[in-house]
């Protein structure tokens, strides 16, 4: 199954992804806990989105695409805990930059 991660941090020759899995993917029990912890749906960014679960995961450096570097997007593929494909995703990253500016933007207006 190919999954979304993000490149968090360069270890050595190793790397630490954090593997993102929507809540609809993940395990019924696992939404009904956050169903329950945030009824309104007020820790999410936004509540048309599902809360997203972050799983760390610890690859050999050498197994990411030649230039990739922390805070990159991959398509990643894992058999078990080994990473099988990876591959940067461009637009991934364009669009979290793009909300993280709006979410500065909206703070700078809000200090006014």
């Amino acid at each position: 199954m190919v999954e979304r991660a993000v490149i968090d941090r360069f270890e050595g020759n190793k790397a630490v992804l954090m593997v993102i899995s929507s809540a609809d993917r993940s395990d019924r029990l696992v939404r009904e806990a956050v169903e329950a912890a945030d009824p309104q749906g007020s820790l999410c960014d936004d509540p048309r989105t599902p809360p997203r679960l972050e799983t760390p995961m610890v690859v050999k450096r050498s197994s990411l695409p030649k230039g990739a570097k922390e805070g990159d997007w991959l398509e990643v593929e894992f058999d078990g805990v080994r990473l099988v494909n990876a591959k940067l995703d461009a637009e991934a990253k364009a669009r979290m930059e793009a909300r993280i500016a709006e979410k500065l933007r909206r703070l700078r207006k809000r200090k006014g």
